[in-house]
């Protein structure tokens, strides 16, 4: 039955709208990039152009690994402790999108990467994200409580 509720969530007009204005973020944001790194590529050269999008990915990578492994300690402690981890969630969710914008190449989803890295930007994003789950994440900690990470 449950598999079957959430099948039928897919043909929900609000689902199938924000599925839609997702995808239609996601495809300004590939014109934007590709409109600045065509410009940028004129400009500079094809090859430094190149050089520094791998590099922001790298230097990216290394950030998002340090800031992870800090707010996953923060996070056992919490649960250790018994404190329900609400801003440790949000940094997660936060960090997550952040991510995601900072590894895909591209200049503009670089710079969308930073702001949202912030950690003020990080957790006001989280906590709308978190928001949305957060039966799944009371469960998660009650789980985490239980398995004494």
């Amino acid at each position: 039955m449950h598999r079957t509720k959430g099948l039928l969530r897919l043909f929900e007009s609000g689902f199938v709208a924000r599925v839609f204005l997702l995808l239609l973020f996601l495809s300004i944001l590939g014109i934007a990039d590709g409109y600045i790194l065509l410009t940028l590529g004129e400009r500079f050269g094809k090859y430094l152009l190149l050089a520094a999008t791998a590099s922001t990915g790298l230097v990216a990578l290394f950030f998002l690994l340090n800031s992870v492994g800090l707010i996953m300690t923060r996070l056992r402690r919490n649960v250790t402790e018994g404190t329900y981890p609400k801003r440790e969630y949000a940094h997660i969710a936060g960090l997550l999108v952040s991510g995601v914008l900072l590894l895909l190449p591209g200049f503009f989803t670089d710079g969308l990467g930073v702001v949202l890295y912030l950690p003020p930007v990080r957790i006001l994003l989280g906590l709308g994200i978190t928001s949305r789950y957060r039966s799944f994440l009371k469960d998660a900690y009650e789980y985490l409580k239980i398995e004494d990470i």
